[in-house]
């Protein structure tokens, strides 16, 4: 498909994300779906969500992976400035 519409490797990108927990676990409870044969787990306590994202160009190139936590509101010195 890439050949066929001619899509050079410049303008070809990878995202992908991943998420982690933080914080402490006070207790530990599983779920199973007896007939999906699939297990989830519940944690308790306080923690947060955290989430890393990374872009990664077919020519080589990539942006800087980006941590995302949880915020009421932006702060302006989370923004860079322009140049």
């Amino acid at each position: 498909m890439i050949d066929e519409i001619k899509i050079s490797p410049q303008n070809c990108y990878n995202m992908d994300e991943t998420g982690s927990s933080i914080g402490t676990i006070q207790a530990e409870h599983v779920i199973i779906d007896t007939t999906a044969q699939s297990k989830y787990e519940l944690e308790i306590g306080r923690q947060e969500w955290v989430t890393c994202v990374e872009c990664i160009c077919t020519d080589g190139s990539s942006l800087s992976p980006t941590i995302i936590f949880k915020g009421a509101k932006p702060l302006d010195r989370w923004i860079p400035e322009s140049n």
